[in-house]
């Protein structure tokens, strides 16, 4: 027994050191650690595509601004608002789906950002579904009168409440657009995301650019702006950083 110990001791000790593999250590840097140059310029395309279809969203709405008083006698107009919210939902699931492929990306921050951008989408089509429940409802009681007992002074306080619930969600896919901003910045470049310093090289943003005005070309202002809804908002803050020369681009 003593000996097959002595014998099991040289053999960990002559254990060659090339059948060990290396593991690249991470940089100290929690910036860099969370958001290291991968997936970058693949996930901005990826992003941009789902904010179209998040696009056509908001141009209905803002359409819809025209009716003007949505609580008429107009079944025609309320018809249009049932299919619209019908349309909505299918947009944003198709919005959504287009981020599923970053839930398991080794990018932390793409993962965050992914994950946070679906579930605002997702609040979005709560919130479009029930209104389109309510307004199919609406549009009922104002063809044939049923039901009878519905409240129109209850109904326009739970519209409003949903307004104000589809605001909430804008603005937080607005704050996934300010955190885009951040993922392409250079890991290996930048120390926190006060830098300027892009992963992106000058025709990779020139391409985004481009993808950007396939359903935004008329909004060509930089930054967000007071005054401004959450959707232009957002188009300005990403157009901001891929055409401003103070973001310089990786070589």
């Amino acid at each position: 027994m003593r000996f097959l110990i002595i014998a099991i001791c040289l053999c960990i000790i002559n254990l060659s050191p090339v059948q060990a593999q290396p593991v690249e250590p991470l940089p100290d840097n929690p910036f860099q650690q969370l958001n290291p140059d991968m997936d970058k310029y693949a996930f901005a395309k990826t992003f941009i595509t789902s904010l179209s279809y998040y696009g056509r969203v908001d141009q209905r709405l803002m359409s819809e601004q025209e009716i003007g008083d949505k609580f008429t006698q107009d079944l025609k107009a309320i018809k249009t608002l049932v299919d619209d919210r019908t349309l909505d939902n299918t947009d944003l699931r198709v919005a959504k789906n287009y981020l599923m492929k970053y839930a398991t990306s080794r990018n932390m921050l793409i993962r965050k950002v992914a994950y946070d951008l679906a579930v605002a989408y997702e609040q979005h089509i709560l919130v479009s579904s029930k209104e389109r429940q309510m307004w199919q409802a609406y549009y009922k009681f104002k063809s044939v009168g049923l039901p009878r007992d519905l409240n129109e002074a209850e109904f326009k306080l739970q519209m409003e409440n949903l307004a104000r619930d589809r605001k909430s969600a804008a603005l937080s896919v607005l704050q996934q657009v300010v955190m885009l901003k951040k993922v392409i910045l250079s890991a290996a470049r930048c120390r926190d995301e006060k830098c300027q310093e892009l992963a992106l090289t000058q025709k990779e943003r020139i391409k985004l650019v481009a993808k950007l005005d396939l359903f935004a070309k008329e909004n060509v202002a930089w930054g967000m702006k007071p005054g401004q809804g959450t959707f232009e908002a957002a188009v300005a803050s990403l157009r901001e950083v891929l055409e401003d020369p103070l973001f310089v681009s990786r070589q």
